[in-house]
């Protein structure tokens, strides 16, 4: 999901924490990068971006917030976007969104540049969105 760098306190763990930190301890996916106070910072190796390019050109998230996204692609193509899809999203720029792997968002980018994801979660939309899915 596009993560890079893992934070573990040196504190009580719930269960689901404990076998989280046994993983991070474990795992040749992770290697320690700092000890902190009563922190321990593990980085993932190989860690990949939250764009990834499908068919060989590069991107790049430059904004992000709880409603939309913003990407900058380097040249026409397909991209994983590491943000969970759901047919509300609306995309600003030559291109469209659809259902990727992992449940995650492609873009199909029609054109180098920047693109901007936006979620419409309104009636019109979702009156269109039932209207798609029963054919009508």
């Amino acid at each position: 999901m596009g993560v890079e760098y893992v934070y573990l306190a040196d504190a009580p763990l719930d269960p689901w924490s404990r076998r989280e930190a046994r993983l991070l301890a474990t795992s040749a996916e992770f290697e320690v990068v700092e000890q902190a106070g009563r922190w321990t910072v593990y980085r993932v190796v190989d860690a990949e971006g939250l764009a990834v390019g499908l068919d060989g050109g590069t991107a790049r998230v430059t904004a992000m917030d709880h409603r939309s996204f913003s990407v900058t692609v380097a040249r026409p193509g397909t991209y994983l976007i590491k943000v969970t899809w759901n047919p509300y999203w609306e995309l600003a720029g030559p291109g469209e969104l659809v259902a990727g792997r992992d449940g995650f968002i492609q873009l199909e980018a029609a054109a180098a540049g920047a693109f901007t994801a936006s979620m419409d979660v309104s009636l019109r939309k979702a009156i269109a969105q039932a209207r798609a899915e029963i054919g009508g």
